[in-house]
C-alpha cells in the first residue's frame, strides 16, 4: 500500500525593516539597541518566520550599536525563559550600509524605504513591517498588525501616531565633564499629535509603523513581473513629499 508524506507548510516570511535616522539626538542610540532586540526577539504565530533588515547611513554610529544589540539578545533570550533557552528566538539579521549623499551626508527616509523594498524582493520576503530607530515597540506589535491584517482581508496598515515623546538635543547631563548621553526630565518634551498632528498622513499613518504585503509591492499574482503579463508597479513607495505621503 502506497504511502504519501505531507509536507509542511512554506513559512511565512516577515522582514522587519529599521531605518536609521540623523544620531545627534541623545537618546538615539540607546533606542537603536533596544529596536533591534525588540525586531529579533517578535512574539510571532507559529508559521511566521522572522528576519531583520537594518539600513543605516552612519555605519560608524550605527554599527557598533548594532553588534552591541546583537550581544544583548543572549540575555533577552535567558530572560525570556527564566533562564534556560528552551524556545527559539533564532532569526536572521542583516545589514546593509547605504552610501549617503556626497553632498549633504545623509540619505533620506524615502529613499531608504524604496531601498528596503528592492532588498525584500530579492530575499524573497512575503511581507515587510517598518520599524523606525527611536520607537518603541511591545513584544506583539508584529502580529498584532498581522491580526489587524487578516482579519480586515487587507494588504496594508500602519499605526497613527496620537504621542510623540522627544529629548532635547541641545541638553545632556555630564559626569567628570562628559556627556552621559542622557538627557535631563526637564528637558523631555510631550506632543498631542491627533490624526497625525500634520506630521503624519490623517489617512495613511505613520509610515514608519507601515506593514505591507509582497503583492503590494510586487503586483498582482505574486510575481516580481505583477499579474496578467503586467510590469509590476512602482514602489508603494514613499515619494518625494513632506511627509512622505501615498495613496495605497
Amino acid at each position: 500500500m502506497a504511502t504519501t508524506t505531507e509536507q509542511p507548510a512554506t513559512p511565512h516570511t516577515l522582514l522587519i525593516i529599521i531605518l536609521t535616522a540623523p544620531g545627534q539626538r541623545p537618546e538615539r542610540g540607546a533606542l537603536l539597541k533596544r529596536t533591534v532586540v525588540r525586531a529579533a526577539t517578535q512574539w510571532l504565530a507559529a508559521g511566521v518566520r522572522l528576519e531583520v533588515l537594518v539600513l543605516d547611513d552612519e555605519p560608524a554610529r550605527g554599527w557598533p550599536l548594532v553588534c552591541e544589540a546583537l550581544a544583548g539578545l543572549a540575555v533577552e533570550r535567558s530572560s525570556r525563559s527564566g533562564g534556560v533557552d528552551t524556545v527559539n528566538y533564532s532569526c536572521m539579521v542583516r545589514y546593509v550600509a547605504v552610501p549617503a549623499d556626497a553632498a549633504t551626508g545623509r540619505v533620506c527616509l524615502r529613499l531608504k524605504r524604496n531601498l528596503a523594498l528592492e532588498l525584500a524582493t530579492e530575499y524573497g520576503s512575503d511581507s515587510v513591517l517598518f520599524f523606525d530607530d527611536d520607537d518603541w515597540r511591545s513584544e506583539d506589535a508584529a502580529q498584532v498588525q498581522m491580526d489587524a491584517l487578516a482579519a480586515a482581508g487587507s494588504d496594508a496598515c500602519s499605526v497613527q501616531v496620537q504621542y510623540v515623546c522627544e529629548l532635547h538635543s541641545s541638553v545632556g547631563e555630564t559626569r567628570g565633564g562628559t556627556s552621559t548621553g542622557v538627557a535631563p526630565l526637564e528637558s523631555v518634551r510631550y506632543f498631542h499629535t491627533p490624526d497625525g498632528g500634520g506630521i503624519f498622513s490623517p489617512t495613511l499613518g505613520n509610515p514608519g509603523t507601515a506593514l505591507l504585503m509582497r503583492r503590494v509591492w510586487v503586483g498582482d499574482g505574486g510575481s516580481d513581473r505583477g499579474g496578467g503579463g503586467l510590469p509590476p508597479p512602482p514602489p508603494p513607495g514613499f515619494p518625494k513629499t513632506p511627509y512622505e505621503d501615498v495613496d495605497l
